[in-house]
Formats: C-alpha cells, structure tokens, sequence
C-alpha cells in the first residue's frame, strides 16, 4: 500500500512531531508494510536531517520550480512572478490533455519531473494531507490547494488529517475547502472551534471528527515527577519565542515590541526573584533553509536583558528533533511556550508549560486539557499578566503535574484512535491489514 502526505514542513519540528504521530497512526492502521511518502517543502535539507523518511519536493514546487530570486529589485519579482504563472497555465493545459487521453500532447508540453509526478500520483492508494495550521487564511494557501486539487483531480481517496483551520471569509477559499471536505473520507480536526468554521460554510457533520494532535500519537507520558533539580540547584525555565506578523490590535512593529519587552521582564523576573536560570529554545530554528528562526527574536531579547541577568539566561540556536527536544525538556521545571507544538512536547515530557497564543489553537487545546488558566494571548499579554501564570503554576506545581499527566494519557489514547478511524473510513480494494 502507498501513502503519500502532503502539505508537510518537517524543518519545523512541531511540525515534524505532527508527521511522525500521523506515520505511527497510519502504519497501526494499515500495517507496518505500509509505504509513506512524505512531500515536503524543504524536501533536500530535511532529508539530512530525517534520514529514515522517504521524502519528495512537492506537486506545487515541481510546477512552479523553488529556485530561489535572484535580484532584490521590483524587476526580479515581477519575473519571477510572470514565470510562475506561465509555468501554471502551460502545466494545467498540459494536464487537461493527460487527463483527456490526449498524452502525445501532454507529454509534449509536460516537463520529464512533472510527468512522473503525475505518473506516481495515480498510483497513490490514499493521499493525506498532513495535520497542523496552514489552512487559514493569513497564509498563502495557493500552493496547499494546487496539492490536494491534484490528488483529488487524478481521483485519489484523501483524508485531511488533524488541524486546525478556518475561518474562510474568502469565496474562492470557501469552494476549494467544501470541495477538499466533500471529496475526503474524513476530515479531522484538533478543536471544535475548526469544526464550526466548516459547519459553518455548509461541510456535512459526517465527514468531520474532532481529535487530538497527532503529536501526542507518540507520546509516551510521563507520570509526575517529583523536584527536577537536585536540591538546593536553581530552578530551571524553557522559553519559546516566535516573530509574529498578524496582531489584531495593531500593527506588527508595536505587537512584537510589547510581546518582547514583556519577555524581557518575565526573564528579569524569573532569574533576580526566582533564582532561576533561563533557556531559550524553539521548534523552528537551526536550520538555514529554513525561513524561520526563532532564536534570532530570543537573541533581541536577551541583548535587551541587564549584563546580571544576562549572565543566567541562555540561547539555544541548535536545531532539535522532536524527540531530542522532548528529552531536553524533560529536564526543565518550568516552559512558557508561545510555540504550540513546544508547549506539547514539554507536557508529554511531564512539564509544566505556560502558555502565549498567537492563535486559537493554543487555547482549545488548553481548555481541552482542562489548563485553560495557563493560557496568555500575544496581543494582551503583560510582564505581570505572565508572571501571575508562572507564579500559579510553581505554587500548584504537584497538582498540575497530574492534571497535565492525566490530560496527556487522554490525548495519547484519542490521537491513537484515529487509526481505526482510518480503516473505518478507507481500505484500498484488496488490501489486507496486518494491523492488529
């Protein structure tokens, strides 16, 4: 059996946990024998680093090509742009004829990458599109549509794994996401929150399941633990941070400069009246291929702390996979997560984790895991907002850590579940599993 997921970007490591909960989940459900071949953004660089996935460039990319712009000017993007669009209009041309037959002509007009694209793509038994946050539209979504619109063109059962996406206020992104939901044996969703948005723009409540992230598929929860530290060392506190353009309030300079300055008290804080030492480290940053890179906003930080303070805190730069990451973590008292995916590897370490949502995400998965009083949002949050969270969260320590080994051990076993889901909704013809 073949398994192609899509929409992946494993240099992101939240991301990678996800891609690794939804390869466990598909191989419980189909069998160990299962081939998975992942379609990857970064699909070169990510190679080096996750040597054990079978990984490819994806639809969009062999289409459009992922050189790079030369030139910093107006001129070059304009180029650029005008390639990419007659790319686009010679490949759907081309695609029509293959579809109608007419192969002489499409052969002649597709490129030898995008004739075996289309060629392995038919042969796909089902096609995933990978669980996360990357249907919402403050993103660019043309390339996540041109993917799913391929595989459901050339007639392949797909299945939208667990995110959260939505809401769609534009029409165009409306019909592509009733048609990806209509066309999917399920669509499966981190919140209910997701769940209303496409309620919302007419998809039937029977292609819909709200389940947990696939991360916590892998989890293997720890119990509480008792104090980290030996006794009589400093505590020890995990910081994510992240750059973040979309502030609601106002515009994103301002957003950051407050989000910043609130980290750089909290840190003060934490080190001059908790005796603490600080890390800060992230799911997205160590690897030059990719855009994002936390530790450059950690960096900011740290240059704004005093010389005293500065001494105690730390930056971490190095990539991590979710895995080593987790380990690491298991070895804090303490995380404040704006990264999502952080703040869940942290728990499934057994961490407490404090919480700053940029997006909704964060807080339907703290209010399903019953820790909703964790949570701070990006665009209110405050020095003294964040500190009163931390504070709570060292005093009830003990309690916490069941709370959150309890809500751990739930979402393992919901995130599980999903493999009988899979064989519920889709088994190739003639396909046995050897699944038990």
């Amino acid at each position: 059996m073949k398994v192609f997921v899509i929409n992946t970007v494993v240099l992101n490591t939240g991301d990678s946990a996800i891609l690794h909960g939804l390869i466990e989940t598909v191989r419980e459900a189909f069998g160990p024998a299962v081939r998975i071949t992942v379609f990857d953004a970064h699909a070169a660089a990510a190679r080096t680093l996750y040597p054990g996935i079978e990984l490819r460039r994806p639809p969009w990319q062999v289409v459009t090509g992922d050189r790079p712009v030369r030139g910093r000017g107006l001129a070059a993007k304009v180029l650029a742009r005008a390639s990419r669009t007659l790319n686009m209009v010679r490949f759907r041309a081309a695609f029509r004829a293959w579809r109608g037959a007419l192969r002489s002509l499409a052969s002649r007009l597709l490129t030898p990458d995008e004739r075996l694209m289309i060629e392995e793509f038919s042969t796909a038994d089902l096609v995933i599109s990978t669980g996360g946050t990357y249907l919402v539209e403050q993103y660019v979504l043309v390339p996540r549509w041109f993917d799913i619109d391929l595989a459901l063109d050339l007639g392949r059962p797909l299945v939208l794994f667990t995110q959260s996406l939505g809401p769609f206020r534009s029409a165009v992104n409306r019909d592509r996401m009733r048609r990806a939901a209509a066309a999917s044996r399920v669509v499966l969703l981190r919140d209910p929150a997701s769940r209303d948005n496409l309620r919302e723009i007419g998809v039937s409540d029977d292609k819909l399941v709200v389940a947990a992230d696939a991360a916590f598929a892998v989890a293997r929860p720890a119990g509480p633990s008792t104090v980290r530290h030996p006794s009589g060392s400093p505590m020890r506190v995990a910081i994510s941070v992240r750059e973040w353009r979309w502030f609601a309030g106002g515009s994103a300079s301002d957003g950051m400069a407050r989000f910043k300055a609130a980290l750089v008290d909290v840190t003060g804080h934490l080190v001059e009246h908790l005796g603490a030492e600080v890390t800060f480290v992230s799911t997205c940053q160590g690897v030059p291929a990719y855009a994002m890179d936390d530790s450059k906003t950690a960096n900011e930080i740290a240059a704004a702390l005093p010389p005293s303070i500065r001494a105690r805190v730390v930056v971490d730069r190095a990539f991590h996979t979710p895995q080593a990451l987790a380990a690491m973590l298991s070895a804090f008292d303490l995380v404040i997560a704006t990264r999502m995916h952080f703040a869940i590897l942290a728990m499934i370490a057994g961490t407490p984790a404090v919480a700053i949502a940029y997006e909704s995400k964060t807080k339907e998965l703290y209010a399903g895991m019953n820790l909703g009083r964790l949570v701070d949002d990006i665009e209110s949050v405050t020095a003294q907002s964040l500190i009163a969270k931390v504070e709570w969260a060292i005093e009830h320590r003990a309690e916490l850590e069941a709370t959150i080994g309890d809500a751990v051990s739930r979402a393992h076993a919901d995130a599980r579940s999903v493999a009988a889901l899979l064989r519920e909704r889709y088994t190739p013809p003639g396909f046995v599993t050897t699944a038990t």
